[in-house]
């Protein structure tokens, strides 16, 4: 590829990725017509993204454009794409950003990587992936969303039957969303937390779970069954 269509190039694909970065703002402010719109822009993505991928030594903004176009598109591909398309992609999304010096985003396609493969089954391995991308999540931003990674940990440990284990994870996951102050966040994970506390059991804690849960949603004027896990959709945390 010659500089000038590089240039090109690498000019359309920074519009389309502030394009899906207004689309994405505006659906979570409830204008639900601006996903139909992502989905359609999808193939334009992936079709940019494999040529992108095709270049044999890529530029600096080159590099840029491969690892940040997953991340613009996110919310719209985990939506519509199988997660064996997911894992393909997301895994190509690590491996660019470890071999290019993006460390943020290289512990973000970690995550990534790991809920496809939990959304494919494979707990054990998912749990592995997701306690790398633990280690991974240096930067003070990504310490905010650390609470969401240990949510996806105790969901797997869960599902696997690790109660126990999943109980203390999600503990952690639910003092560590308190810090950040992340209420919608929080009301699902006391939700979530209270259903693992069921299965142990614990009755009465589980209850006490369920009601903080109803608080946060009903201080923050939530729908009950939305409302507390939009911006957990958004952010692609506990299946």
């Amino acid at each position: 590829m010659i500089d000038t269509e590089s240039v090109e190039l690498i000019e359309i694909v920074t519009h389309l990725i502030e394009e899906f970065e207004e689309l994405e703002r505006d659906f979570v402010a409830g204008e639900e017509m601006s996903f139909s719109i992502m989905e359609q822009k999808i193939p334009r993505m992936l079709s940019y993204l494999e040529t992108f991928t095709s270049i044999e030594h890529p530029n600096e903004q080159e590099q840029l454009m491969r690892v940040m176009l997953p991340d613009a598109a996110r919310l719209v591909i985990y939506r519509t794409l199988c997660a064996q398309k997911r894992l393909e992609l997301y895994r190509q999304a690590y491996n660019d950003a470890s071999c290019f010096g993006f460390q943020d985003a290289k512990a973000i396609y970690c995550r990534d990587v790991g809920n496809s493969i939990q959304d494919l089954g494979q707990l054990e391995k998912a749990i592995e992936w997701l306690q790398h991308a633990e280690q991974l999540y240096h930067s003070e931003e990504l310490q905010e969303e650390i609470g969401l990674l240990k949510s996806d940990i105790a969901s797997c440990m869960r599902k696997l039957g690790r109660i126990r284990e999943a109980e203390v994870v999600s503990r952690e996951s639910i003092e560590q969303l308190k810090k950040v102050k992340d209420e919608p966040c929080l009301a699902s994970q006391f939700n979530n937390h209270g259903i693992i506390l069921f299965e142990l059991g614990k009755i009465s804690e589980a209850e006490a779970s369920y009601q903080q849960a109803l608080l946060i949603q009903e201080e923050l004027g939530l729908d009950k069954e939305a409302g507390a896990t939009l911006r957990r959709e958004v952010k692609i945390g506990l299946k």
